[in-house]
């Protein structure tokens, strides 16, 4: 009489799996084979509710990404932190060949002091950034709050293998109580006022005169920051919030108890 629940944040039916471009064609097979054997599959972006369906899923809820309280925080940084993660704009996240580095070259060449944190990044894409630049590491644990508070302005990029529309980045960067300068998208813009919780750009020309416009303005910058901090409580997007929401769907859709 236990529900089994199905939670998985990656796109398993990205068209770069389907159609063999990544030579990946068969990871998903065993999971997309299991869809139809769970009571209730949650989903990490809205386009994957109908495959699932399409897939014998019996049900479908989306899962929205969430920040950690007790992760993802305001921190003061020391001397020493700052000149470890002082910088104009920072970014910290995975390599993806979707053109964020045109994106971060651009930066680089209109004068912000850019670092970088994550894993993926080969030799030659950051020698295309920045040839002075130094090899990314992670940035773990406070290490990632740090990396986010030494900046003025955090980017946040979105899957295009995945077909993000938002990330756990879009909540875990204000929650920092730091500006997040995204991608723009409809889900986006539905979760955050555009320049008064959140900055959004379009384009690498774009990303480039807003990254000029907001990093020269303190207090604005923090004005927003703050808005973006505010918004990512009341709008209920921290883990036990998000916890609790689900809950709630499995109480009413498996005739679970919680309690």
């Amino acid at each position: 009489d236990c529900p089994v629940i199905s939670y998985n944040n990656d796109d398993p039916f990205s068209p770069a799996y389907r159609d063999g471009t990544l030579g990946l064609r068969r990871l998903w097979r065993n999971f997309l084979g299991a869809i139809p054997t769970y009571d209730m599959n949650f989903v990490f972006r809205p386009v994957n509710v109908d495959e699932y369906l399409s897939a014998g899923a019996k049900r479908v809820n989306v899962l929205l990404p969430y920040f950690m309280p007790e992760v993802h925080r305001p921190v003061a940084l020391s001397e020493k932190d700052l000149q470890e993660f002082g910088c104009d704009a920072v970014f910290v996240g995975h390599y993806e060949e979707d053109g964020r580095v045109e994106k971060l070259a651009a930066l680089v060449r209109a004068g912000m002091r850019l670092r970088i944190f994550g894993n993926g990044w080969p030799f030659e894409a950051i020698h295309r950034i920045d040839p002075n630049l130094a090899p990314p590491r992670s940035a773990l644990g406070d290490q990632y709050a740090k990396a986010l508070c030494g900046a003025k302005l955090c980017l946040s990029f979105l899957s295009k293998l995945n077909r993000d529309t938002y990330t756990r980045r879009s909540f875990e960067i204000p929650a920092c109580g730091k500006l997040m300068l995204s991608e723009r998208t409809r889900s986006l813009e539905t979760m955050f006022s555009e320049d008064h919780e959140a900055v959004f750009f379009s384009s690498t020309e774009e990303l480039v005169s807003k990254a000029q416009e907001w990093v020269t303005d303190d207090t604005r910058r923090e004005t927003v920051a703050r808005a973006g901090l505010d918004r990512c409580w009341s709008g209920g997007h921290d883990v036990l919030s998000r916890m609790r929401g689900m809950m709630m769907l499995c109480e009413k859709e498996l005739g679970l108890n919680s309690r």
